[in-house]
């Protein structure tokens, strides 16, 4: 098993607080996994008050993520 990832936080002025981290594991049987983990809350107002803005942004987000390591991943319509 090989195994690499990294973490982000958010700094101040972020218009959420929060943390990711991706990791990308190399098993023995050649699969190839990758996981995203993300929580976050919101700090602008905006943000708190509608927070279905923070559930979209998370899909896009996501969406960009998949299509990056994925060239075969297509946004479901």
């Amino acid at each position: 098993l090989r195994r690499i990832g990294f973490t982000l936080g958010t700094m101040g002025g972020s218009v959420v607080s929060g943390e990711e981290s991706f990791l990308l594991e190399w098993r023995a049987s050649d699969e190839v996994h990758f996981t995203v983990r993300a929580f976050d809350t919101p700090v602008a107002r905006a943000y708190r008050l509608f927070p279905f803005l923070v559930r979209r942004r998370r899909r896009e987000l996501f969406t960009r993520y998949l299509r990056a390591i994925s060239p075969l991943y297509t946004t479901p319509a």
